[in-house]
């Protein structure tokens, strides 16, 4: 499947649906968890101060993890019944190739760890 299939010609069903509830969970428990843990700055030095944690999150990852979890499929249902948005519809689907982003930077993660 083609990103471009999942984020706007994907038919949605019960199945569907369920995946993406308990996906929206795990990310959004990986997102709580991404303000707690340490990380290596520029230096090489370990970082484990929480203000600076989450100074660090907000300024890189946390705008593209936030709305990679929004549910654009509750969005759909509510933008389908306003009149004229086809448009905006559409673009909600954009959100989903977030998801993408979100899968490179688990990729990146593990490869620093390996």
């Amino acid at each position: 499947m083609t990103p471009y299939n999942i984020a706007f010609v994907y038919k949605e069903t019960k199945e569907i649906v369920f995946i993406e509830t308990i996906t929206d969970f795990v990310f959004l428990v990986d997102i709580l968890m991404n303000f707690r843990f340490a990380y290596v700055n520029e230096a090489f030095e370990v970082v484990t101060n929480k203000k600076k944690i989450a100074a660090s999150y907000l300024r890189s990852w946390f705008l593209i993890d936030f709305l990679s979890i929004l549910p654009v499929n509750l969005m759909f249902q509510y933008m389908i019944k306003m009149p004229d948005s086809t448009n905006l519809a559409n673009y909600l689907g954009l959100f989903k190739l977030l998801r993408l982003f979100r899968l490179a930077k688990f990729l990146k993660e593990r490869n620093k760890i390996s």
